[in-house]
């Protein structure tokens, strides 16, 4: 968490370090299958 909106709501944010750089984007936006996905790829990248 990084702070507060003006109405007192969590700003969340998420950071996805990739082959190119960092992808940074508002935690809200992360979809149910994103999730699943960046988690498939960290249990396949510690095998």
């Amino acid at each position: 968490m990084i702070g507060f909106d003006n109405v007192g709501r969590a700003i969340e944010l998420v950071f996805i370090h990739t082959d190119t750089g960092i992808l940074i984007f508002h935690a809200n936006y992360l979809t149910t299958g994103f999730r699943k996905e960046y988690n498939d790829g960290l249990r396949r990248s510690k095998r």
